[in-house]
């Protein structure tokens, strides 16, 4: 059992691959940090005589991130991690370039926007309530709304495919067990 459970482990890691596009759904998931891959296990309990193969939640991280790969689902709604509450005293998005530079005392920047287009945007310390609101719109406009909408997952199984490809194995892992 045990043998079977690091033949199993072992093909699943093989088809989780690195790549800088998502998989598509019905394939295995891209793992592109190595996390899901490195946190796949596999423990044989000699009490009930069984095998426990399959992926554990990293240290640090919560969520149920390998399930929903597995299964497909629901995400939750979260906050935009690249949108932050702007107030009187920050630095904050004032205007979107054209052709034109900033105005004195502005700083410029090229920042990709939520669609992935490259804009240039100028940055100024917000003194009034007015160009607080103005910031937040502007960032509204580049990064997105400061919650993400909630997003269905399809299933991209990477468990279940390698255990049933390795299931025709156990026969012969149990030929010799006998003597």
């Amino acid at each position: 059992m045990s043998k079977f459970g690091a033949l199993v482990r072992q093909r699943s890691r093989r088809s989780i691959r690195k790549r800088k596009q998502a998989s598509k759904p019905g394939s295995p998931p891209t793992n592109r940090t190595g996390v899901l891959k490195r946190y796949i296990y596999f423990g044989y309990d000699s009490n009930r005589r069984s095998v426990v193969i399959g992926p554990v939640i990293a240290p640090g991280k919560a969520g149920k991130a390998p399930e929903t790969l597995e299964y497909g689902g629901n995400t939750r709604r979260r906050w935009n991690p690249r949108r932050v509450s702007r107030s009187i005293g920050d630095g904050g998005i004032v205007s979107i370039c054209g052709l034109t530079g900033p105005a004195t005392g502005q700083t410029a920047k090229d920042v990709i926007d939520s669609k992935g287009k490259k804009r240039r945007v100028a940055f100024a310390r917000l003194t009034t309530d007015k160009l607080v609101e103005h910031a937040e719109k502007m960032e509204t406009i580049i990064y997105g709304p400061m919650m993400l909408p909630s997003s269905n997952i399809e299933a991209r199984p990477f468990m279940g495919p390698a255990f049933e490809a390795e299931l025709p194995k156990v026969a012969s892992l149990w030929a010799n067990s006998i003597k």
